[in-house]
């Protein structure tokens, strides 16, 4: 999972958009990576409240722009569509597990503003920037190189993909 937010606190700083891939544990897809933009009332408000750091990242992303110009949908109406598909995806067995790079923020939004589909979400997360960061300092594994483009779909792949890189580096080790 990944937020893109008008900043770090979800308190005062608007959720933007998200994006969702349910994978299992090698990475593969369980269902239709699921991305959307959130309805925020007042675009230019959100972009004022937003630091310079953020402003710049948006503006260049395209994420400002998207959201002035492209149809968005009301938190509440994300967080059922994605409790429905991690319906369709659970089995009795399942346990979902949050995952991402620096999950606690988006898990902070989630927790938040998608909270229906926050409860079905185990506690433990997976958060593969420490996995790059313990192995990074180990020396041996190779870094991954992300596209950055700081769009919540295009980072979620970033993840699978780190995650994936990582992983394969373990298991021939």
């Amino acid at each position: 999972m990944d937020v893109e937010s008008g900043g770090i606190n979800p308190g005062f700083n608007s959720f933007l958009e998200v994006a969702v891939v349910f994978t299992d544990f090698s990475g593969n897809i369980l269902a239709e990576p699921y991305s959307s933009l959130v309805s925020v009332k007042d675009v230019h408000k959100v972009i004022l409240e937003s630091n310079e750091f953020i402003q710049k990242m948006h503006d260049t992303s395209g994420l400002w722009s998207d959201l002035w110009s492209m149809k968005s949908k009301p938190a509440e109406q994300i967080d059922l569509e994605l409790f429905e598909i991690l319906k369709s995806v659970s089995t009795n067995e399942s346990t979902f597990y949050f995952g991402g790079n620096s999950p606690i923020l988006d898990r902070r939004y989630a927790e938040m503003y998608l909270p229906t589909f926050y409860k079905e979400i185990s506690h433990m997360s997976i958060d593969v920037t420490t996995l790059s960061l313990v192995l990074q300092e180990s020396g041996d594994a190779k870094m991954f190189v992300k596209r950055g483009e700081h769009r919540a779909l295009s980072d979620v792949f970033d993840s699978i993909d780190e995650y994936k890189h990582y992983q394969k580096w373990i298991s021939s080790n």
